[in-house]
């Protein structure tokens, strides 16, 4: 159990299937091709102000990874979000809003070029739909 410093890989994950259009589990790699995630990622919240930068890899075109763009502290208590860093990994996940950890988020608009469910952005109150 530990915080994850900026430049760390908070989320590694390797997609399930490539597919041509977008879905709610889908991030976007190239104009024709969304991966798409049945695990951790898949539930990594958009935010304006990420804790996470979005990368592919180079050497596997299913492979995608969520980078600490600030320190993410463990235990931090943070209201919203879905994905959190927590001190089990096996407990990466969580519904719960209390003393979670810190939200691991990334700017959708950073992969996607259209988004298949568009949505308003909660802090914002801006339109999410795509680049």
């Amino acid at each position: 159990a530990r915080d994850l410093a900026a430049g760390e890989v908070a989320i590694e994950e390797r997609a399930s299937c490539k597919r041509g259009e977008p879905n709610r589990y889908t991030v976007q790699s190239r104009p024709d091709c969304h991966l798409e995630f049945s695990a951790d990622i898949r539930f990594a919240n958009h935010s304006f102000s990420p804790t996470c930068t979005a990368r592919l890899s180079e050497e596997d075109d299913l492979l995608f990874r969520l980078v600490a763009i600030e320190d993410i502290l463990e235990g931090e208590t943070l209201a919203g979000g879905f994905a959190f860093l927590h001190r089990d990994p096996s407990a990466f996940l969580s519904h719960e809003f209390g003393n979670a950890g810190s939200p691991i988020t990334y700017d959708y608009l950073s992969t996607e070029t259209k988004l298949s469910h568009p949505f308003t952005d909660g802090e914002t109150g801006l339109l999410v739909s795509g680049q």
